[in-house]
């Protein structure tokens, strides 16, 4: 794919924000053009995970998110999230990030309607790739945590797995 995590995270916000007015065929669309990957890569994805179980897929797949945060401790993906931490634990990617004492401070109703337009942008960004998808099929899921108080406390956490990709139609 060839992105680093820090840009992959920089322009999720105009996606969301264009979703607003666009319907959600039209944002898959955008999804599945933004995040192309070549039948190549695709190729050679499919070829290294083949002999590959569940487990040991989701230890590669927090590795190398890992590795894209170019070994800092934590990374700035925006105004209010910073990257914690990403590790495997079973058949799950699991990523850690805690929240902006700016991101804390906007209304209840605010926090919510970003908590519904974060987990369309999670679900429509990993249900586009196509690497991800066949990663999925051996059973593989991402948690997304979200910290007010990090590691102490979880405010909320998102998911990306196959049944919520089928349930939105990819």
């Amino acid at each position: 794919m060839g992105l680093t995590m820090k840009k992959l995270f920089i322009i999720l916000p105009a996606l969301i924000l264009t979703g607003c007015v666009m319907s959600d065929a039209e944002l898959k669309t955008a999804y599945a053009d933004h995040y192309y990957q070549s039948p190549e890569y695709i190729a050679g994805y499919k070829q290294k995970i083949s002999t590959m179980n569940v487990n040991e897929l989701a230890v590669v797949g927090a590795q190398e998110d890992k590795a894209k945060m170019n070994g800092q401790s934590r990374l700035k993906i925006g105004d209010s999230l910073y990257i914690e931490n990403i590790e495997a634990k079973d058949n799950n990617v699991i990523y850690h990030y805690s929240l902006s004492p700016a991101w804390l401070k906007k209304s209840v109703s605010s926090q919510k309607n970003d908590q519904v337009n974060m987990q369309k942008d999670l679900t429509f960004r990993t249900c586009s790739l196509k690497t991800v998808q066949l990663a999925q099929e051996k059973g593989l899921a991402e948690i997304h945590q979200y910290y007010d108080d990090y590691p102490q406390h979880i405010l909320f956490t998102l998911h990306a797995n196959k049944a919520l990709c089928k349930e939105n139609g990819f």
